[in-house]
């Protein structure tokens, strides 16, 4: 049972450690990003940006595993067209 404003503070810091953690974990296993390497700083950057958009679009379709989901876009580019129209992205 949380007691105090300590409590919750550290359940919420804990809770925050774990999603970022979870986040990184994602992003590694379905876009390798830590076996992508750039030397310059802003390509890093857009190339983050990019990685945060797909994966936010692919958090809508509520997968089990997204990167099945982004080799079959590879495989067929007219889904991933409409899927992107389908949500108002182009």
């Amino acid at each position: 049972m949380i007691k105090d404003s300590k409590d919750v503070g550290l359940f919420r810091a804990v809770r925050g450690h774990w999603n970022v953690e979870t986040n990184n974990y994602i992003r590694d296993v379905t876009f390798k990003e830590d076996h992508l390497k750039t030397k310059e700083p802003i390509l890093s950057k857009v190339m983050a940006c990019c990685r945060t958009l797909a994966l936010t679009f692919l958090n809508k379709l509520k997968l089990k595993n997204r990167k099945e989901k982004l080799e079959e876009f590879a495989d067929n580019f007219d889904m991933l067209i409409k899927w992107l129209a389908d949500l108002n992205f182009l």
